[in-house]
C-alpha cells in the first residue's frame, strides 16, 4: 500500500470541459463504500488511464484519511482483464491477486456479473464499439445483475489506451515523478525485481507490511513475468519517458458517459 503514502492530489492537475476541477469533481458524490473498477481489453491497454487509476487511489483515501494508517486498508480497485491477460498491475496496488479479474471476450453479461460480485461503483472503460444492451441479457436472471449495476454505477469514464481518448471533456496532467514510477514499474519488473533479489530488505514496506508480504508479492510478479512481450512493454516505458526540457509530463483526456452508454459498451467487448 506504498500509494497511500506516495500519492498526493495537488501532484495532478485536472480540467473538465476546460475549467478546473477537482477530484471530488472527477468522481462526483464520493463516498467510503465507492469501488472503482478498471477494464482493460490489450496488453498494458489501462495505462492509458494511468493517472485516473491513481487518481481514484487518492480519492479512496482522501474520503477517508484513516485508511493510510489508523486502519490501514489496500484501495479498492479492481482491473478486469477482457479476452486474455494484460501484464501485472500490482504495482499500481491492485492487490492482493484477486483485484485483477480475468474473463472471456464475447461474454459481456459475464462482464457486468463480474462488476456487481465486485460491488463497483465507478468504472471506467475502453473507448470501442458499442454492442447491444440485451446481450447483457444472456445469463441466468442477468436482469437482476442489470438492475443491481444501475442500482451501483454512481459515474462512468471512457479511456483510450493511448491516452489521448476521441471528444474528451476532462483531462488529467502530472510532472509528479510518483504519479509516473507506478507505471515504469509495471512496464519493468526487473526495476523491482532485481532490488529485491541484491537485498530484500530494502523494499520500501509500508504500513503493517513485513517481508513475507513482499516475498509473495515478487513471487507473484515472478509467476506473471512473460504474460506480455517485453518488446512492447520497452517500447512503451521509451515512449512514456520522452521528455519536455527537463520534465517527464503526463497527459491523459477522457469521456465522462452516462448510463446508457455505459451498458452499450459494455455490450460491446
Amino acid at each position: 500500500m506504498h500509494v497511500a503514502d506516495l500519492l498526493k492530489s495537488e501532484n495532478v492537475h485536472i480540467t473538465i470541459d476546460e475549467q478546473e476541477a477537482s477530484l471530488d469533481d472527477v468522481f462526483p458524490d464520493s463516498h467510503q463504500y465507492d469501488r472503482f473498477g478498471f477494464i482493460v481489453t490489450e496488453p498494458y491497454g489501462g495505462l492509458g488511464a494511468s493517472l485516473l487509476i491513481q487518481a481514484a487511489i487518492v480519492q479512496f483515501y482522501d474520503i477517508l484519511p484513516e485508511r493510510r494508517d489508523e486502519n490501514p486498508m489496500y484501495p479498492e480497485i479492481y482491473m478486469f482483464h477482457i479476452g486474455g491477460k494484460y501484464g501485472d498491475h500490482s504495482s499500481f496496488d491492485f492487490w492482493p491477486p484477486r483485484k485483477e479479474i480475468f474473463l472471456d471476450a464475447g461474454a459481456p453479461a459475464e462482464v457486468m456479473s463480474a462488476l456487481v460480485d465486485r460491488g463497483i461503483t465507478r468504472l471506467v472503460l475502453p473507448d470501442g464499439a458499442e454492442g447491444r444492451p440485451d446481450l447483457l441479457q444472456n445469463g441466468a436472471s442477468t436482469w437482476a445483475d442489470h438492475s443491481a449495476a444501475t442500482n451501483l454505477f454512481s459515474s462512468s469514464i471512457v479511456y483510450d489506451p493511448t491516452g489521448t481518448t476521441r471528444d474528451a471533456d476532462m483531462t488529467m496532467e502530472s510532472d509528479d515523478h510518483t504519479f509516473e514510477a507506478n507505471a515504469e514499474w509495471t512496464l519493468d519488473t526487473e526495476i523491482i525485481l532485481s532490488r529485491y533479489r541484491r537485498d530484500p530488505e530494502s523494499v520500501y514496506r509500508p504500513g503493517p507490511t513485513v517481508a513475507s508480504d513482499i516475498d509473495r508479492w515478487v513471487e507473484t510478479m515472478e509467476s506473471r513475468e512473460g504474460e506480455v512481450d517485453q518488446a512492447l512493454a520497452q517500447k512503451l516505458l521509451a515512449q512514456r519517458r520522452q521528455t519536455e526540457g527537463d520534465r517527464i509530463v503526463r497527459r491523459e483526456s477522457f469521456r465522462r458517459i452516462d448510463l446508457d452508454e455505459t451498458f452499450r459498451l459494455l455490450a460491446g467487448l
